[in-house]
Formats: structure tokens, sequence, C-alpha cells
């Protein structure tokens, strides 16, 4: 009648009460991602996890949250986790991961035993960036309003964000 805790071993029976927790999580590399970018995150465990359902992992995108949903990984120790980056999506100083929700899911062990949602060394993501917006021209100042047919135009735009490869 009295619970315990641990692992043993014996060739007549075998007691696993302890619970599976999330060593890690690896998050995507830190640069700039744009709409139709795939995010993938890697929850490492401390042993082989069941998957019943589709758990989801909460990430903070510029003050809102979005899921990466749940796609492979059952009876291993690692679960991957994506989310496929939308227009409208932006986050200038980083993304963030909130935590792990089980969706209704469960995950155990093979003894049963629940998973600690609760994350663990997780990875820095404040070089994830996301930027769906699209440059704008916020101002063109023409530098000799007067030219004549033998000059070249000179001008200067000013986009509303810095920009590359413009000749």
């Amino acid at each position: 009648g009295n619970t315990g805790t641990g692992t043993t071993d014996s060739n007549n029976y075998a007691i696993d009460t302890t619970a599976p927790v999330i060593n890690s999580v690896s998050v995507p590399a830190g640069v700039h991602y744009n709409a139709g970018d795939t995010l993938t995150f890697v929850v490492n465990t401390s042993e082989n996890v069941i998957v019943d359902g589709t758990p989801r992992l909460a990430i903070d995108m510029g003050g809102s949250t979005v899921f990466a949903e749940y796609v492979a990984g059952s009876g291993t120790a690692t679960l991957v986790f994506q989310y496929s980056i939308e227009p409208g999506d932006n986050d200038a100083d980083g993304i963030s991961i909130n935590g792990l929700h089980s969706n209704g899911a469960t995950l155990r062990d093979a003894a049963g035993n629940d998973m600690s949602l609760a994350l663990n060394n997780v990875g820095d993501s404040s070089g994830v960036v996301v930027d769906t917006l699209a440059p704008s021209a916020s101002a063109i100042v023409v530098l000799d309003p007067s030219p004549t047919n033998a000059d070249s135009v000179r001008y200067t735009v000013v986009f509303s964000e810095n920009v590359t490869g413009v000749d």
C-alpha cells in the first residue's frame, strides 16, 4: 500500500515510478525567418515517451501566442514540434518558448508515468527573428531637381527598414 519512488529490477518484477522529464529544448537557428518558413523545435526527454494525441509547444511571437504542433517522436526520447510562419507573424527581438501543453494528449513512459511538462534548458531563441512585413519606400528625394538630358538623375530612396540588393 505504500507508494515508492525510483526504479528497481529483478528477475521477478520491475518497478518504475519515476516520471520522465524534459532535459532540454532545442530551438531553430538564430536567423531571420519569413512567411512560409518552418520553425522546428526538439524536446529531449529523460526517457522514451509514448505520445497519444497532439501536444503543442507554446511560442510567444511578438506578444501573441502561437503553437508549434507535435509531428514526430512517440516511443523515443526526442519529440519534434513544428510551426509554419504565417503572413502577419512578426517578432523583431526574437521569439520565446512559453511552455508545453498537453492539448488533451497523454505523454507517458512505458510504465505509465505521466511526463512532467515543465521545460528545462530551453535554447536561446532571442536570435530567431520573424519578419513577414515587406519593406516600403517611405521617401524619395531627387538630388538634382533640374537635370538636362545629358545628366544622370540622382535620387535617394528611404525605406521603412534596412534593405539589400537595390541597384
